[in-house]
């Protein structure tokens, strides 16, 4: 149902999902929400409760797309 990412190369993945990620329509959670004392993380969760695998293919283009475009 969840699939946890850790991104090594972005300490803090908050300004990557709620700004960039959203622009691209990709939508994860950064892993800081679930931290109580909301510490940075390098973490984000996506969930794939309800998607076909059509749409969980282009939902890991489109991260990727970001991804390789945040370097």
């Amino acid at each position: 149902m969840f699939v946890w990412f850790r991104l090594r190369e972005v300490p803090d993945t908050e300004k990557l999902i709620k700004e960039r990620a959203l622009a691209q329509k990709v939508l994860l959670v950064p892993g800081g929400a679930f931290s109580p004392s909301g510490a940075k993380s390098s973490f984000v969760r996506a969930s794939f409760s309800v998607a076909t695998d059509e749409q969980m293919d282009e939902a890991m283009r489109r991260f990727a797309s970001l991804l390789d475009s945040s370097e």
